[in-house]
């Protein structure tokens, strides 16, 4: 026997099956029956030898429904989806106009267009005019049709409700016809909904609930462990009681069976089916457990093989970017014993290649730095001396390292923090880091002429360093993406600016690894707030009975963070 698959409900391409044979069938029901008044077949126009017919006017109205039901799919293109609400319009039209004859005995003139002299032979008041329960349900399903793409803000679809009340309408003249009760489907003597009549409404109903399987209560049919629960017990649900009446009705009138052994007999059928719909219900419930755990297991071995791989990964980054240093550094060394003539005169051309050879080194020599403490920041491997550290100390001597990246630009830059007794808990070199890569970050997406600044303040538990620039901005939709590591926000701004992506990473992991955090607010166009948050340290008379440094060795959270670089 098949096993039921978590997740696995009816798919929107079955959901668009069910809406387009809904449409189908009411449709090719209303051409049939205009075929029957046309050849003057019974069979046709009744269903079944002297039930109530249905009338030219009310197919018509099914295959103006049916047609827009058709229409209206979830993936229409704009000329279907209009031309389906032109006919929608048209079927709500034509249920407003039945309801206004039969309420104030108007005359619209429409009820005898179609084979008049046939009609006019029916024991209708007034002949060829359809039950005002038929209209109603036109009126209800053109408006459903209306509004099949609207929801409302929590998600409830309007054309849902409406399509649910047209088939509880429906289905109750179905049962009316069932049980011989002709008060639920006929208001009057001569003139009622004939069975044909809901059973198109039925279906009609029925294919616009599935016009959007993914929106308001549908999903529980459709989605999900438990819609395999919901599509097996609703046909039971609702059928089972219905064929049980019947069949106790059947057999009281006939006299087959006394009221005492009818009840007993129906209630004995009851609780038989009513165990076998629980049987089946645990029966669902324990394959769909089975899955899942079969699933889980899967998902573990799987997250196994990725932690696995993101290991080697790891290892191969350090190795690599270990072995690709020395020939780096021999590069430089070589260079700048060329610059020194050492080996012979150098000239004007020369010299200005061996500086543009060692200023490549260096960016080079940055960028497998950063993929070293990258792949050493997801090892776990690095290592944390937390001590109490001034404020003023961390941000001190920050500006001679970028200051030929300022003077290349020609930015200004300033530094706000008080030589007071602000402490940060950290470790002060992972701190300096952390700040030198937000101000690189700044300093390159700045417009030159532009300024940077530098600032530190406390507050409540936390001291706050700051990174401000009047650079070129980040836009909303990017503010967590820059924050992934090797995540090229912007690759045309990339590729002009360089960077590997890994400075923010780098950043926020070690600022997480410390119980701070890293930050960002940008307007676009007019610049960016870094913000590194560090836990609060001791006053600098409370530090005193402090321990000078504790070394910790701290694995950074799984989620890695990349450089503003990135983003700009």
């Amino acid at each position: 026997m098949r096993t039921p698959v978590i997740g696995i409900a009816v798919a929107t391409d079955s959901s668009d099956r069910i809406r387009r044979g809904a449409a189908a069938i009411v449709i090719l029901m209303g051409v049939l029956v205009l075929i029957g008044w046309r050849v003057g077949s019974d069979l046709l126009t009744r269903g079944w030898p002297g039930l109530i017919p249905m009338i030219p006017l009310t197919a018509v109205g099914f295959i103006t429904g049916g047609l827009a039901l058709a229409l209206l799919g979830e993936r229409a293109g704009r000329t279907p989806r209009r031309a389906g609400l032109a006919l929608a319009g048209g079927l709500t039209l034509l249920g407003v106009t039945i309801l206004a004859e039969r309420t104030f005995g108007w005359n619209a003139g429409i009820d005898l267009i179609l084979f008049p002299n046939a009609v006019r032979a029916l024991p209708w008041l007034p002949p060829g005019r359809p039950a005002i329960n038929s209209g109603f349900n036109f009126t209800v399903m053109g408006l459903a049709l209306l509004l099949t793409n609207r929801a409302t803000r929590r998600g409830r679809r309007p054309a849902e409700a409406l399509a649910a009340f047209t088939v509880a309408v429906s289905f109750l003249a179905i049962v009316g016809y069932l049980y011989g009760v002709r008060e639920f489907y006929s208001f009057s003597r001569f003139s009622g909904m004939a069975l044909i009549t809901a059973v198109g409404f039925a279906l009609l109903g029925t294919g616009v609930l599935f016009a959007r399987p993914r929106a308001g209560t549908m999903p529980v049919f459709v989605r999900g462990a438990s819609s395999v629960l919901a599509r097996r017990l609703l046909p039971s649900a609702v059928l089972l009681p219905v064929l049980l009446g019947w069949i106790w009705l059947s057999a009281r009138r006939t006299e087959l069976v006394t009221r005492e052994v009818g009840v007993s007999v129906f209630v004995l059928i009851v609780v038989i089916v009513f165990v076998a719909l629980v049987v089946r219900t645990a029966d669902v419930v324990n394959r769909l457990g089975e899955e899942r755990e079969r699933l889980l297991v899967r998902e573990q071995a799987a997250r196994a093989d990725a932690e696995a791989a993101n290991r080697a990964k790891s290892e191969f980054l350090a190795a690599m970017s270990h072995e690709l240093r020395t020939p780096l550094n021999a590069i430089v060394g070589y260079a700048e014993l060329m610059e020194m003539g050492i080996h012979g005169p150098v000239t004007p051309a020369q010299q200005e290649n061996l500086q543009r050879i060692r200023r490549s080194q260096r960016v080079l020599l940055a960028l497998v730095n950063d993929v070293l403490n990258f792949a050493k920041l997801e090892s776990g491997r690095l290592q944390y001396v937390i001590e109490d550290v001034p404020a003023h100390e961390l941000v001190t001597g920050i500006e001679a390292l970028v200051l030929p990246q300022l003077d290349a630009k020609r930015l200004s830059y300033e530094l706000t923090c008080s030589e007071g007794d602000t402490i940060v808990r950290a470790d002060h070199e992972k701190v300096r880091q952390i700040i030198l890569n937000l101000l690189t970050n700044s300093i390159k997406f700045t417009e030159p002429g532009g300024r940077v600044t530098l600032s530190c303040h406390a507050r409540d538990r936390a001291v706050l360093l700051r990174v401000v620039d009047s650079g070129i901005g980040i836009p909303a939709d990017k503010l967590e993406a820059i924050f992934e590591p090797f995540v090229q926000v912007d690759r045309a701004l990339t590729r002009s600016h360089g960077g590997a992506g890994l400075g923010l990473a780098i950043s926020r992991d070690l600022a997480r690894a410390m119980g701070g955090e890293v930050s960002v607010q940008s307007v676009l166009g007019e610049g960016s707030v870094f913000t590194l948050s560090l836990p609060r340290g001791a006053s600098l008379s409370e530090s005193v009975d402090r321990p000078s440094g504790e070394s910790v060795n701290r694995k950074t959270p799984a989620t890695a963070s990349p450089d503003l670089t990135r983003v700009h």
